[in-house]
């Protein structure tokens, strides 16, 4: 068994009380197996050092990324999946999504839909883009909309996802 088999076997099922709450977010979690796809073209379009994933849960994307030799930090609204992520070692901050202040500081940033509603959804991608610095990588599942004037690295909006670097004049 891998190390990212054990991360999302512990998910799964040492803490199913924190797997998903689909009443709350409208969402499951993303499965590590895509994610990690998705992180290996992230990693070599702009090798990066740094790793934020936006409403981390329990930080299995965080420990994913920690293995492939990123520092890596979360986002998140509810406190006690922050603590959990904490416990395994993640750097989280609990807080809403528009009042975290340092994206620009991530060479890699993960976001996989932080609201329910679609056009609020929408509105933090837009937000998200511009926060983000020139030449970061975007990996953002479940959207369809990729960043304007990013160079896709991987897009496959069939499957509503991508990975998206930022250019590093304009855009």
């Amino acid at each position: 068994m891998t190390t990212l088999d054990a991360a999302e076997e512990q998910w799964q099922y040492e803490r199913p009380d924190l797997r998903c709450h689909p009443e709350r977010f409208g969402w499951e979690p993303y499965p590590l197996s895509e994610f990690a796809i998705l992180l290996d073209a992230a990693i070599g379009a702009a090798p990066a050092s740094s790793f934020l994933d936006v409403g981390c849960g329990v930080g299995t994307k965080c420990r994913a990324a920690a293995l492939r030799g990123l520092v890596v930090a979360g986002v998140e609204t509810v406190a006690e999946y922050a603590d959990v992520a904490r416990a395994a070692g993640v750097a989280v901050e609990v807080c809403d999504v528009y009042d975290y202040a340092r994206y620009g500081g991530f060479g890699i940033v993960y976001v996989n839909c932080p609201f329910r509603h679609e056009p609020d959804e929408a509105a933090f991608e837009t937000w998200l883009h511009r926060q983000l610095a020139p030449g970061a990588v975007l990996i953002a599942v479940n959207s369809r909309t990729p960043p304007p004037f990013w160079q896709a690295v991987v897009s496959e909006p069939a499957l509503w996802r991508g990975v998206y670097v930022k250019p590093t004049t304009g855009g």
